[in-house]
Formats: structure tokens, C-alpha cells, sequence
């Protein structure tokens, strides 16, 4: 049926992309129309597309090297160039992609819909060939399950292969339905000296990759022996069902299975994709495209954490436009779904709802503050904000202290909003070094806070004083016609003390989900960038901690075998990162990236902060768990598949989910079980198939009197885990069963 196909269009011409895109809806197809080839990347690592639709030229990626990136994460979509002109090396890199139909324009709307019919047709073919053949191999796995657990003694040790051929198969590439051939392939090779049978059975193909794979098994792969991939693979699986070394395999092999192991479900990588490209949109300012988004993760993901973060955007999305019911539902949403999940996230929803409603003098919003005002790291942001918007005296200073600590960035940025205002006021009541401190950090970060309050009317003494903090000649200049004197004095006291400057505005980069880049308060513009390397060229000298990276290193991992051209490439890429660094005011040269003799490297001296930087740094405490779990709001630098950033990227999925582990046995230990569950469902969140989360969550339910949800829980693990791997419960998940069944009243 036409509703079931999902068309993504690429389309820099906005004219163009919403004929086309009412056009396809109209004929029944399921469409999601972007600008931008980064937009097309972001979308297709969230939602799964039968055909692309795609012009060639345009702006930062374009359409063929946008169709590449798509097919490496969906390896099988059907593909549509449209384009008015294209050079011969654009008609070669269309045919290496296989693209499907080639259009040029001007074209017909009729032709253009025949030749997305001829695609449709062609994919429906397709997936009814895929069906019939995954139904054939359920039923041949089925099969052989039931006979290796008839095998005495060898259903502990290989019932795993096929799973974990399967899972290696994802992780390389390859479709789903080869990845569940070689899953079959993988145990019919296993069953082989028990069954030989079984592999009559089979069709020739898999027969002879499971026959070379066994062989590989038995033969610790033999260095003399070529072999296909297929066979190397369910080789490498079979060696890890029985326990042998696989050192000997590719290192490909080898990633592989460190990242099917450790890292987060596909479905969990689908939900944080989703999510970063609705933050993206948010700070970017396409507040329609964000809310659809935000939207649907609440369709994908209702019940969790990536839900919680949903709501919570809707909410921002809402103050931003002024919809005060909207922002009232969304933020009750919020704190419910925040206050079921745990007591983290309630705290968390509680700040977060508090800050939302409290400008409007929210009753809500002053008992959610209240509530997080006797908690954890929210409290001084907390009281800040009661006193701002209620009223509530108290000595502040030593809140605001607590915000300038380097682990409270984010709760300082949730804030630039209201606290020039707030601080100032503070000033004049009660003048601290601390908020003198303060006031500078965020006049460096968003002068046009205190600009907005200088020029207001009002308190003089505060417009004064909000002036002494403005860093910019012109707006200084701007100040000395006012008609207040005191503000034209501080205006001309201000000028000639120029040497009180305050500095550039701080980097602050996000690499957790889509990269985002932000000068002060400003989100670098995308336009700025001119190409996607030079984004990445950013993302690799921050992820180097302030080492310098070598210059050839650079050329090799960006313009491999380019030589000359590369190091010109790279020449210009840094130059275009210095300009895209370098605020809009600023006067003289600003050295974001640094020349030494060991190579390039981010200028340390210089105010920055890095997500990832706080990712690891975190200590083992609760709270230093805590900050992994919060400072990860998706795969790392989601959209690049370099090297080097997919080996971060494995590492820290394989850091989140140990702190989330590490939170859990914790909190269990200290008999803090709320928090316990909270964790463990964080756990499972990305890694469904943990029994360690599933057992201590349990225990902690049936701590807390909750036996029965210690019954749902190891139903739900049962499930999962006899789904995604074919395997039963643990011996004690199952002593956790018992111990709930014996505490049922």
C-alpha cells in the first residue's frame, strides 16, 4: 500500500520541495521534505526511509554525498536524483551509489511521480522477496533451536552463535535480512558435529558459508586459508560461543563485537537521534520542525527518559512563542512523567518546570523550585530563581558561587535568560565579589542581557550599573546620548577603561548528538561553516583534550592520499574555523586553533567548555555517575563516521553503560532503592538485554514491597531476551522470581 512507503526529499529550492512534497502526499506516500543534506543525515539515523529524492547541488553536503551517508546507515533504500546540470564526475559518484533513477530538470510532475512509481514498485518486490526469505529463516532458526537444546551438554555453550552473528552482521552494515542469513548460517554451523543433518537441509549457499565457518572455528583461522567475510564472521562467532581466542581475527571483527556488546540497541540510537535533531532544530530556531520532532519521540518513546526530554522541549517551545496553556500542559506533562521515573528525573523535571512557569509568577513554579531547593545540584539555580521571581530574602552569593563551578555550566546557561537581571539587582543590595564575578562571565557570554537592561527604563542606579559590564565600544558609544546622567557617566567611565575587557565569549561545543557550536549565547551559525570537515576538524582538535594532533594525522583522516591538496585543504579548513570562532565585535586576532611543532591543537588559555570533557572527568561518586548519565544525550558525534570518532564513540557507550551500572549496584548497596530503579531503567534503556539491570531492579522492587513489579519485570526480561538473543533468564533472575512470589501477600 502507498501509505506504507516513507519518501525522504532533499531539495535546497524551497518552491520546488513543497510542490514536489504536496505531490507525493497527495498520491498517498508518507513524505519528509529537508533543505539540507545535513538535515537528510540527522533524519535518516532516526527514521528508516524506502526511497530518497535528492538534487545534487547545494550548500555544505550535497545531495550524492548526502545519499552516501543515508545508504551507509540504511544500506537498502531506493534512490531519485533530481538536478538541472551535473558535471561527469557527479554522473560517475551517482552510478557507484547505484542510484536508481536519474531525473533532470526541468521535468514534469508526471514523469517525475512515474519514475517514483517504477522505485515503489521495485521496493515492494523487494521487501516481499525479504519477507518470504526472513520467514524461511525464522522458521529454519526455530528449527535448530529446538534441536541444539536436544544436544546434551552443548546448548549452554553454542546457543549464542546465531544471535551473535547476527548482531556482528548489524554492526558491520549489513541488512537485516542478511544479518539474520548469517544468524542461521552461524547455528546450522554449531549443530554440525551433533546434527550434520541440519546442514542438508539447507540451501547451498548458506551450507557452504556454515561448512567454511565451522572450519575456521576448528581451525583457529588458519593464516594460509582465504575465506569470504561471511565465513570469517560466523567463524568469529563460533569461537566465542566456545570459549576459543579470536585474537587472530580482523580488528573489524573485533570493534564489532565491542560495540554489539557494549553499546545501546538500535531502537535506543533511533530515540537519541530523533531527540538531537529536535534540539537542534530548537537552537537553530525552526521551532515548527522541533515541536513535530519533539513529537514524535513522545509517539517512540513516551514512557521514558528521551520522553521526559521531549516534554521538556515542547514546554521551551511554548514560552518562546508566548502559548501560556500550551507551556501549562506541557510542563504538568513534564514533572508527572519526571516524578515516575524517579527521583533524579523529578528533581530534574521539578528545576526544569520551576523555571519554566516561574517568570509568570506560577504558583506551580514556585513549589517545584521549593521542592528542589533541599535537593542536589539544581538547589542554587533553585534559590536564585525564587528570590528573583518571589521575593523569597536570603543571602544568594554562596548559590551564586555554585554556578560557577565548572560542573554547573549547564544549569548556569538555563539561566542567562533572567540572571543578568537578578545578579544586578543583587549588586545593589548587597555588593560580593562572587557576583561581580558573575556578572562578568555572563556580560562576556551575552552582552546583550545587560545592553537590554541599560536601555530599559526604570531603576537608573541598575541601567548604570548594567552598563559598567558592557564590553563593546559601539554600544558603550551608543549609551553616552542617554538622558539619564548617571548612565551616560557610567557610559564615559566605561570607554576609558578599556583594559577592564572582558575577554572573548566562551566555546562551548556539544559532541553527544548532533554538534552543536556556541559562542556565548549564540549558536554558530550553519551558514559559517562552509563544509563539513571543518565542523569535524573542530569536533577532533576538542576531543583531543588540548593535545596537538599532528598535522599529517589530520590530512590522513580528512583528505586520505590527497597529498599537497590535502594539506592545502586543511590549511583553508582552519582558516574558516577561525572565522566561524570569532564574534561578530571582536577587535584583533582571536587564536582559537594553535600552531605548535607537534601539530594543531585547541587553544586552552582561551574560555572554553566540551561535553565530552565532562563526560570524562567524572569521578566514580554518585553524583560524578550521575553527570555521565546526564552529559550523554546520544551517541557521540552523531552524523561522522570517521575512525577516530567512531572509536570515541564505542568508548563512550561503553562508559555509559557501565556508570549506569556502577549507579545501580550503588544505590542497591546503600539500600537507596528508588534511586536504584531509576538507574537500572536507565540502564535498560540502553542496553535492553542487561539481567544484571533486570536483577537488581527486581530486588530493589521487592525492597520496597513492590513484588509484583518484580514479576512484570522478569516477564518483560524474559521476552527481550528470548527475542533479541534466543536465550532464557539467568539462574538468578530466576531466584529473584522466587524470592517475589514468596513476597506476595
Amino acid at each position: 500500500m502507498k501509505e506504507q512507503v516513507s519518501i525522504l526529499l532533499l531539495e535546497d529550492d524551497d518552491e520546488l520541495r513543497e510542490q514536489l512534497a504536496d505531490s507525493l502526499s497527495e498520491e498517498g506516500y508518507q513524505v519528509d521534505a529537508v533543505g539540507s543534506g545535513q538535515q537528510a543525515v540527522q533524519l535518516a539515523g532516526s527514521k528508516t526511509f524506502d526511497l530518497v529524492l535528492t538534487d545534487i547541488r547545494m550548500p555544505g553536503i550535497d545531495g550524492l554525498e548526502a545519499l552516501r551517508q543515508v545508504r551507509d546507515q540504511q544500506p537498502e533504500v531506493r534512490s531519485l536524483v533530481l538536478t538541472g546540470y551535473s558535471s561527469e564526475a557527479d554522473s560517475v559518484r551517482a552510478i557507484q551509489l547505484g542510484v536508481g533513477e536519474y531525473l533532470k530538470k526541468p521535468f514534469r510532475l508526471d514523469a517525475f511521480l512515474q519514475a517514483v512509481g517504477r522505485l515503489v514498485t521495485q521496493r515492494r518486490e523487494q521487501l516481499a522477496q525479504q519477507e518470504l526469505q526472513s520467514a524461511l529463516l525464522h522458521t529454519a532458526r526455530s528449527a535448530m533451536d529446538a534441536l541444539m537444546r536436544l544436544l546434551p551438554g552443548e546448548q549452554e555453550r553454542w546457543l549464542a552463535s546465531g544471535p551473535t552473528a547476527s548482531r556482528l552482521a548489524l554492526q558491520l552494515g549489513r541488512s537485516q535480512l542478511a544479518a539474520e542469513q548469517l544468524g542461521v548460517a552461524a547455528q546450522a554451523a554449531a549443530l554440525h558435529e551433533g546434527a550434520p543433518e541440519i546442514l542438508e537441509s539447507l540451501p547451498a549457499h548458506l551450507r557452504q558459508t556454515a561448512s567454511t565457518g565451522l572450519a575456521l572455528a576448528q581451525e583457529q583461522l588458519d593464516e594460509e586459508e582465504q575465506s569470504g567475510a561471511d565465513a570469517e564472521l560466523i567463524g568469529f562467532s563460533l569461537c566465542l560461543a566456545g570459549e576459543r581466542p579470536v585474537d587472530r581475527f580482523g580488528s573489524d571483527l573485533q570493534d564489532a563485537w565491542k560495540r554489539s556488546h557494549a553499546g545501546a540497541p538500535a531502537e535506543v540510537r533511533r530515540h537519541h537521534g530523533l531527540l538531537s535533531l529536535a534540539r537542534g532544530l530548537e537552537d537553530g530556531g525552526d521551532l515548527r520542525s522541533a515541536a513535530t520532532a519533539y513529537t514524535q519521540v513522545l509517539a517512540d518513546s513516551p514512557h521514558s527518559h528521551e520522553g521526559l526530554e521531549a516534554w521538556l522541549g515542547r514546554a521551551r517551545l511554548a514560552q518562546r512563542q508566548g502559548q501560556g496553556e500550551e507551556l501549562r500542559q506541557a510542563a504538568e506533562s513534564a514533572f508527572r512523567l519526571g516524578s515516575q521515573l524517579g527521583p533524579v528525573a523529578g528533581e530534574q523535571s521539578a528545576l526544569e518546570v520551576g523555571l519554566l512557569l516561574a517568570p509568570a509568577g506560577s504558583p506551580q513554579g514556585r513549589a517545584c523550585l521549593e521542592r528542589v531547593v533541599s535537593g542536589g545540584g539544581g538547589a542554587a539555580l533553585a534559590r536564585l530563581a525564587l528570590g528573583h521571581f518571589y521575593g523569597q530574602t536570603a543571602e544568594l552569593a554562596p548559590a551564586v558561587e555554585q554556578l560557577l563551578a565548572p560542573n554547573a555550566q549547564e544549569y548556569f546557561v538555563q539561566a542567562q535568560a533572567w540572571l543578568p537581571q537578578a545578579l544586578l539587582k543583587l549588586q545593589l543590595d548587597q555588593p560580593d565579589p562572587i557576583l561581580e564575578k558573575a556578572c562578568r562571565r555572563l556580560a562576556r557570554d551575552g552582552p546583550g542581557r545587560f545592553l537590554e537592561v541599560a536601555k530599559s527604563p526604570g531603576d537608573t542606579r541598575l541601567r548604570a550599573l548594567a552598563v559598567r559590564y558592557l564590553p563593546g565600544d559601539e554600544q558603550l558609544r551608543e549609551l553616552l546620548g542617554d538622558p539619564e546622567a548617571e548612565v551616560r557617566r557610567a557610559a564615559t567611565q566605561a570607554l576609558e577603561q578599556s583594559e577592564a575587557e572582558t575577554g572573548p565569549p566562551q566555546l562551548r561545543l556539544y559532541s553527544f548528538g548532533s554538534f552543536s557550536v556556541f559562542l556565548g549565547e549564540e549558536r554558530v551559525p550553519e551558514k559559517l561553516w562552509r563544509s563539513i570537515n571543518v565542523r569535524w576538524i573542530l569536533a577532533r582538535l576538542a576531543a583531543a583534550r588540548g593535545k596537538p594532533v599532528p598535522t599529517e594525522v589530520l590530512v590522513d583522516e580528512f583528505w586520505p592520499e590527497e597529498g599537497e591538496a590535502g594539506k592545502r585543504n586543511l590549511y583553508w579548513a582552519t582558516s574558516v574555523l577561525r572565522r566561524c570562532l570569532t564574534p561578530a565585535h571582536w577587535q584583533g586576532e582571536l587564536e582559537w586553533v594553535e600552531r605548535t611543532q607537534q601539530g594543531l591543537r585547541l587553544n586552552s588559555s582561551l574560555p572554553h567548555w566540551h561535553d565530552l570533557d565532562v563526560f570524562l572527568e567524572a569521578d566514580s561518586s554518585i553524583q560524578g555517575l550521575r553527570q555521565v548519565l546526564s552529559a550523554y544525550r546520544g551517541p557521540y558525534l552523531e552524523g561522522c563516521y570517521m575512525e577516530w570518532a567512531l572509536q570515541i564513540r564505542a568508548q563512550c557507550e561503553r562508559q555509559v553503560l557501565e556508570a549506569a551500572r556502577q549507579l545501580a549496584t550503588l544505590t542497591l548497596s546503600l539500600q537507596r532503592y528508588p534511586e536504584c530503579v531509576e538507574a537500572c531503567a536507565r540502564l535498560l534503556e540502553l542496553d535492553s538485554c542487561c539481567q544484571d539491570a533486570y536483577q537488581m531492579s527486581m530486588q530493589a522492587h521487592t525492597a520496597l514491597s513492590r513484588p509484583e513489579e518484580s514479576l512484570r519485570l522478569y516477564e518483560t526480561a524474559r521476552k527481550i531476551l528470548h527475542r533479541e538473543l534466543g536465550l532464557e533468564p539467568s539462574i538468578e533472575l530466576m531466584r529473584e522470581q522466587q524470592r517475589a512470589l514468596l513476597a506476595i501477600p
